[in-house]
């Protein structure tokens, strides 16, 4: 078991990002170094690969948006084809999400609209 942040991300080969958009800056902000050389895969609604090079420049990551069927492993997933995931990290990460459905690379702005209302909000 694992007692901080720092030590699931210590411990983990794939890092999933799941926390309200609002706190991806604070929760990861203290994780820099520990992330680096990590897989991140991220289904915060609004925060595509753009976003996560400002907060953690360098790491490796995607952003999906996956849709509620994943839960009888039926879902598409829709993902960023922006990504900064080395090869081996890109077939990891889509090995697992095949096992709740269907992963579809599509263009950052087609990743959802939810996404595009988040971003505009966070604008403003």
């Amino acid at each position: 078991a694992c007692e901080t942040s720092r030590q699931v991300v210590e411990a983990s080969d794939v890092v999933v990002i799941a926390v309200k958009p609002y706190m991806i800056e604070s929760v990861l902000a203290p994780l820099t170094d520990a992330l680096e050389g990590k897989a991140i895969l991220s289904v915060a609604a609004g925060w595509k690969c753009a976003d996560y090079e400002h907060v953690i420049p360098g790491a490796h990551h995607l952003s999906t948006v996956p849709n509620t069927p994943v839960a009888i492993n039926e879902g598409v997933i829709a993902c960023e084809k922006a990504s900064t995931l080395a090869e081996a990290e890109h077939e990891l990460v889509f090995d697992l999400l095949k096992l709740l459905g269907s992963p579809v690379e599509v263009e950052t702005h087609l990743l959802s609209a939810r996404a595009r209302w988040v971003a505009a909000r966070r604008r403003s």
